[in-house]
């Protein structure tokens, strides 16, 4: 599970929000099956955090979404597309400053393969 990665990118439909990158935080979970690696000494089959978070990160500021929810869509199919991934739940959350009337919002999405 990586929680609450920060990555500086741009999503958004407004024109304000298209001009410069804005942080957002993704948090990840991804199902896997271990069966056979118990006791292995390798971490091949097994999920690689730290690479899987700098891949999450390059695919959210290369894509440039418009939509949250297109965003997270997208990721966990990046993540499914791996061969150890079972399902993914992939959040993001974005802070605004929409009239004094939240502060943020976030969108969820969860795939099984």
């Amino acid at each position: 599970k990586i929680n609450n990665l920060a990555v500086e990118c741009i999503i958004g439909v407004f024109e304000e929000e298209r001009v410069a990158p804005q942080k957002v935080l993704v948090s990840v979970e991804v199902e896997v099956d271990y069966e056979g690696f118990v006791g292995e000494k390798s971490t091949a089959g097994t999920v690689d955090w730290f690479e899987l978070s700098g891949k999450i990160e390059r695919f959210l500021v290369e894509k440039k979404f418009y939509l949250a929810e297109e965003a997270v869509r997208s990721v966990a199919e990046m993540i499914l597309a791996e061969k150890m991934a079972l399902s993914a739940k992939v959040s993001l959350k974005k802070k605004l400053n929409f009239e004094n009337r939240m502060d943020s919002f976030e969108a969820e999405f969860f795939q099984k393969k």
